[in-house]
């Protein structure tokens, strides 16, 4: 029953997609307060969006004369509003934004890298950012070195110095120093940051590659279900299910599902369930189940 904020505003909503983040309006201006009503940001401007999913990494404003800045969580103005534009990317304390007719990447001091060297910006990871220039995606640092060639059809970052690049409407994995880790093969592959694993698939296989992060096929399977928390996959391989840690051990759904008082078993191919004990609940009627 506790008041975090006074009936006194136009509107309140969530800011979508970010934690303790909420939206208030003003006077037809906008502000930012948090979960517990605490003021990040005074309602006086005329709009406010996220740069990235994470509240800590700020947050972009655009003021009454539609010039744009970034202030942080700590209420500290980290980008002047003064720019024309500014991109929802952050990374290692830098930021896209447009002056006059050029992008560039400025950090909080307000020093100035790669200015009018791309045409857009997907990502910054460490010094390494990946640009779109004509259309076509490279990698480049923020001291202006090249590190993969500006000529792909889409690049996503992964791990370390490993990207996800796409020629040909294939996809596989490329470092910085233009090695192929993985050929250029499939026709979709994503990395899973939680799990280190990359999931790799084919118009023309029914099942999906997982490739570790020495980029070899560990295991070909149908996807049923990862859990990032408990550190596991259930993949379907042939007929079977099978659970495995993110080493590619396999497992069993008792080591796994502690908290299950049932688990799917199978038997003359046909499945049941069983008890923690071993012992058939369910019996072995079932040409499919799921656990």
């Amino acid at each position: 029953g506790k008041e975090l904020l006074k009936c006194e505003y136009d509107s309140i909503q969530a800011l979508k997609g970010v934690k303790n983040s909420i939206l208030i309006q003003k006077d037809k201006k906008y502000g930012l307060v948090d979960h517990i009503g605490a003021t990040i940001i005074e309602p006086e401007y005329k709009s406010i969006k996220p740069i990235s999913d994470e509240y800590a990494n700020g947050y972009i404003v655009t003021t009454t004369d539609n010039k744009m800045g970034v202030i942080s969580r700590d209420k500290t103005m980290v980008v002047e509003a003064k720019y024309q534009d500014i991109q929802a990317i952050y990374g290692n304390g830098n930021y896209v934004v447009k002056e006059g007719n050029s992008w560039q990447i400025i950090d909080s001091e307000g020093t100035t890298y790669l200015k009018g060297k791309f045409d857009s910006v997907k990502s910054i990871n460490g010094d390494n950012v990946v640009v779109i220039s004509n259309k076509k995606y490279g990698v480049m640092t923020l001291s202006g070195e090249t590190k993969i060639e500006t000529k792909y059809q889409n690049i996503t970052y992964a791990f370390e110095d490993n990207y996800i690049f796409k020629e040909n409407n294939k996809y596989g994995v490329i470092n910085l120093a233009g090695q192929a880790m993985v050929k250029s093969t499939y026709d979709s592959l994503i990395y899973r940051t939680e799990s280190g694993i990359f999931e790799g698939d084919k118009t023309t296989a029914e099942n999906t590659d997982f490739i570790g992060n020495d980029f070899t096929i560990k295991l070909s399977g149908i996807l049923s279900e990862i859990d990032a928390e408990l550190g596991y996959m259930k993949v379907r391989v042939g007929n079977d299910y099978k659970y495995y840690n993110f080493k590619f051990e396999e497992k069993n759904s008792k080591e796994l599902l502690k908290g299950n008082t049932l688990f799917l078993d199978k038997k003359d191919e046909k499945y049941g369930y069983v008890n923690k004990d071993g012992v058939v609940v369910v019996d072995y009627i079932y040409d499919d189940a799921t656990e």
